[in-house]
């Protein structure tokens, strides 16, 4: 009613009156506005989540349709909705769908959705045999590293080109005979300075979250190995490769879950913009071109060996295959550290052989043929071989379309993989599987029957056989060293015996 009746007064009233009144029809055109305004966000939004659904839809069609393998055991609940809620309940217990996935399979291949692959679970031996003979265009790792590690998210620019191979580190472990009393100074220091930060006033005892206290000892180990000892001092080294680690660990389960086509957008906030990870490279990167130039003062460390290793020439191109070694070694070792801690609090009857043995290798020199500590290296393998961290093992992607010799056939863009978590507990394969068995590689004459370090058909921790992980040696011997000073220098339990490990957090 004020905006008709409002030309009217202003013909009556005096031009001050009309200039007070006048507002009085303002607020109720605007409020019309804002309505139709509001209205018309409503449509928008409304169209945004039709167009939601419908992509996700043509996702789902796609993924558990279209690229679904065939002539293969296809565990998923029936119907594409089906595979979809298969595909979600991966993500959150693995371990138990692969394993009952596995059980009934008698050896055959069998394939598991995931939310954007399937993934075709191989563990018979002559099938094995076969697939390592597969050239990398059909076959790929190299893709498969990629995807699994998200090294694009991660890494951005700074990934390794498809080009540029890594060395191969086995000839790293020349180095470590000269770098074994370093090596354990570095470890007494950083276990020593994890036990006083996180004293208690019960009794003396120190409490420690296992996995973050692991993360900050090898890291530190780490440091020297990878920039020799000069910037393994420095505190400035540590934190910039710590601030990277960190970023690495938050940003993982973020792009996991994210969608493809969103990954570019969400992958640089996830890490922080890459800040912490360019620091870490450009101090890669000075002292890759000291090595290149010949004017490197310390050698004996993997920075200046994979200068020599990779025979490029371009300093970038070097610094960022150390930055993709030193990624990839981040949280594996650690991991299985806390596993074997908590193997040693829950078998508390092996301490004392282990004890004697540290004791016998305390001052001697951990040397490349890598025969020591029999009983400690089968502890360690026995503990990786009931819990070795991802459930898969040797992953490729499947580059174009493919046939086993079985007859599955597979899309491209799908995995093949071992089922290893299921594999090294199958009662057909070992003898008593499910049981912790520590000295289970260890024969009547105290030597190894088979050593952390060798991969097997029926022990993939390392990967395939021919394609085995090359850092396992120097792995093995940093391992040893923290776990032979543990059981020498401190006493341990849990302070919670129901809790387990985790991939992800660790019980105190």
């Amino acid at each position: 009613m004020c905006a008709i009746n409002a030309p009217s007064l202003h013909a009556q009233l005096p031009s001050k009156e009309a200039l007070d009144l006048a507002p009085i029809a303002l607020p109720v055109i605007k409020h019309i506005d804002l309505v139709r305004a509001f209205s018309g966000w409503t449509w928008q939004w409304s169209y945004l989540a039709y167009l939601c659904l419908g992509s996700q839809t043509v996702h789902i069609i796609y993924i558990f349709w279209w690229k679904a393998p065939s002539n293969v055991i296809i565990a998923a609940y029936p119907t594409l909705l089906g595979r979809y809620f298969t595909a979600l309940h991966m993500i959150f217990d693995s371990e138990t769908l692969l394993q009952r996935a596995y059980d009934p399979s008698n050896g055959r291949p069998f394939d598991i959705p995931m939310t954007d692959r399937w993934i075709i679970y191989v563990s018979d031996r002559a099938q094995l045999k076969h697939l390592e003979s597969e050239p990398e265009v059909v076959l790929s790792m190299k893709q498969v590293l990629h995807e699994l590690a998200f090294t694009g998210p991660i890494l951005g620019h700074l990934q390794v080109a498809p080009e540029h191979k890594g060395p191969k580190s086995e000839g790293f472990v020349s180095c470590i005979p000269a770098m074994s009393d370093g090596f354990r100074k570095t470890i007494a220091d950083a276990v020593s300075k994890e036990v006083e930060e996180n004293k208690t006033d019960k009794g003396g005892w120190s409490e420690l979250l296992m996995m973050p206290s692991f993360l900050r000892v090898f890291t530190t180990v780490k440091l020297l190995a990878f920039l020799g000892e000069e910037q393994a001092d420095k505190m400035q080294a540590y934190d910039d490769v710590m601030g990277f680690f960190w970023s690495c660990a938050k940003a993982f389960p973020i792009v996991n879950l994210m969608p493809a086509f969103t990954m570019h957008l969400i992958s640089p906030i996830a890490m922080g913009f890459g800040i912490t990870r360019q620091k870490v490279y450009d101090l890669i990167f000075s002292m890759t071109r000291f090595s290149l130039d010949g004017t490197a003062k310390d050698t004996t460390h993997i920075t200046h060996w994979t200068a020599e290793m990779t025979k490029l020439r371009d300093a970038a191109a070097v610094a960022r295959v150390t930055l993709g070694l030193l990624f990839a070694s981040a949280f594996q070792v650690p991991m299985i550290a806390q596993f074997v801690i908590y193997r040693l609090c829950m078998h508390p009857g092996y301490r004392e052989k282990l004890r004697g043995e540290a004791v016998e290798c305390e001052s001697s020199t951990f040397g490349a043929k890598n025969e020591e500590m029999p009983y400690l290296d089968s502890f360690i393998k026995e503990t990786s071989r009931l819990s070795p961290g991802p459930i898969l093992s040797a992953p490729r992607t499947v580059m174009v379309p493919y046939t086993t010799s079985d007859g599955c056939h597979i899309p491209s863009g799908n995995w093949l993989a071992i089922p290893q978590i299921a594999l090294m507990r199958d009662e057909k394969v070992w003898a008593h599987a499910k049981e912790f068995d520590a000295f289970r590689f260890v024969d009547q004459n105290a030597s190894s029957e088979s050593r952390w370090t060798h991969p097997s058909y029926e022990y993939p921790f390392w990967g395939s056989i021919r394609h085995a992980c090359p850092a396992r040696f120097y792995v093995s011997v940093v391992m040893k060293m923290i776990l032979s000073h543990l059981l020498l220098e401190y006493e341990f339990k849990l302070k919670n015996e129901k809790a387990i490990p985790y991939l992800t957090r660790s019980g105190r």
